[in-house]
């Protein structure tokens, strides 16, 4: 077996990069405070250097996938890391916030090229089913594992060498993102012509830009603000729009009829309710050791040693025990394994750190663990090879926009019961719950899935 046919060189290699991207995404929230300072600007402003990559992030994940069906992964992988490396250098550069801003705005269309490409290549190049899920299972884990993994990257290089240098590492991290790509990512070649979305492509990019906007900025601006309004029913319009043009498209950039196919909406489903709770968990824990309890981007880092752990090492369970189990049940034991661990924060005494919250994390970060390799799969497994860009795309931008949502109801509630005098031990009991029951809603959803155990051996 040549390198570059070795599925496992590929993996290693994709997980490089999904890492790399998703720590970049996350850890500018630990830099804000320091951003602040250099500039001399009040948070709202600072905030953008965050919502400038995750609205492109998202614009673009759809029209990348589809680019990656019909030139390959390859080149999409490899030259959406160029894009990355180039714009984090300029990023760490930027000598104003405009042009910090400008270039995150970038940075993210960049990165948004990384993780459907990773998900289609791998499940081309997996062939058999059990290594597939296995596969697929790491894959996921690395998605959401970044979340947790840059507060321990990060802290230290903020803490020790400024916020400029968490994009300074994404230049010798990038070039080995490179090399990896153009070594062990085949060069597949598509056959068959395709005809790019255009149309589509801007107004589904129209529309989701209104969305993750109001989604970041309403609590700022307020929900029923003139610009929420106006991002409401623009996002809708475009929306509908983009709907009534796929139906006519000779080739859109996201084939509607996959939605009727319970497996895809389901495990889709699942992944939008599982991104709104894993996103809001991380933030919140993240607020709560840095402004109530001192904590520096370092000591906070450690928060989350508990849940990457077992998120690292169990991925693989998953697929084992969905050779036993139908994948549908399979996905909703785990999902409601970590509805429990996030139960479990929601009665933990917060205020003592880490011994308050390792358990509890823990739990999440395990069943979490087991239930990435049967969701994955299943999603993979539901389309043709021809659609595998498209449908990683969406799944992608269906956990980002979760993700979106449960930070931004996190952040809303947060602050409203900040302002009403509400102690933040109370309001972070209450959110924990309410992240709770979001989790047993999807798994509820994955019920709906109708893949067979057999897919999995």
């Amino acid at each position: 077996m040549s390198k570059r046919s070795n599925p496992w060189l590929l993996l290693f290699t994709v997980l490089f990069g999904i890492l790399l991207v998703g720590i970049d995404r996350t850890v500018t929230n630990l830099a804000i405070p320091h951003i602040i300072a250099q500039f001399n600007i009040d948070a709202s402003t600072a905030g953008w250097a965050a919502t400038s990559y995750i609205i492109t992030s998202a614009v673009f994940i759809p029209v990348f996938g589809k680019l990656g069906d019909m030139y390959g992964d390859r080149r999409i992988f490899v030259g959406g890391m160029i894009g990355f490396i180039i714009t984090s250098i300029v990023t760490a550069l930027a000598w104003n916030m405009p042009i910090l801003i400008a270039f995150r705005a970038l940075q993210g269309v960049c990165g948004s090229a990384i993780v459907p490409t990773a998900m289609a290549a791998v499940a081309k190049q997996f062939t058999e089913n059990s290594s597939r899920a296995q596969a697929l299972g790491f894959l996921a884990t690395a998605g959401a594992g970044a979340a947790t993994v840059a507060p321990l990257v990060g802290g230290p290089l903020i803490d020790n060498y400024g916020w400029r240098s968490v994009f300074f590492i994404n230049l010798p991290l990038g070039i080995i993102a490179v090399i990896l790509g153009i070594l062990y990512i085949r060069n597949d070649r598509v056959e068959a012509k395709h005809s790019f979305d255009i149309i589509g492509s801007i107004l589904l990019g129209l529309s989701l830009s209104g969305l993750v906007l109001v989604i970041d900025r309403g609590s700022a601006w307020g929900w029923t603000s003139l610009g929420s309004i106006i991002c409401y029913i623009g996002s809708v319009c475009f929306f509908a729009l983009f709907v009534y043009e796929q139906g006519r498209a000779a080739d859109p950039i996201i084939d509607l009829t996959l939605f009727k196919n319970t497996t895809t909406s389901g495990a889709l489903a699942t992944s939008f309710f599982v991104g709104m709770s894993l996103y809001s968990v991380t933030l919140l824990i993240s607020l709560f050791a840095q402004q109530k309890l001192g904590y520096t981007a370092t000591q906070t880092g450690y928060l989350y040693l508990p849940m990457t752990i077992p998120l690292i090492f169990l991925s693989p369970v998953g697929a084992k025990i969905s050779k036993l189990l139908p994948p549908r049940f399979a996905i909703a034991i785990g999902v409601l394994g970590a509805a429990g661990g996030i139960y479990l924060l929601s009665r933990a005494d917060i205020s003592l750190g880490l011994r308050a919250v390792a358990f509890p994390m823990a739990v999440f970060g395990a069943f979490w663990a087991i239930t990435s390799a049967p969701l994955s799969t299943a999603i993979a497994n539901s389309v043709p090879k021809t659609h595998l860009g498209m449908v990683s795309g969406l799944r992608t931008l269906v956990l980002s926009i979760g993700g979106a949502i449960g930070i931004a109801v996190a952040s809303s509630v947060y602050a409203s019961n900040a302002a009403a005098g509400v102690s933040s031990e109370t309001t972070f009991h209450q959110l924990y719950g309410i992240s709770a029951i979001v989790l047993v809603i999807g798994a509820g959803l994955a019920l709906f899935i109708k893949e067979k155990s057999s897919d999995y051996a």
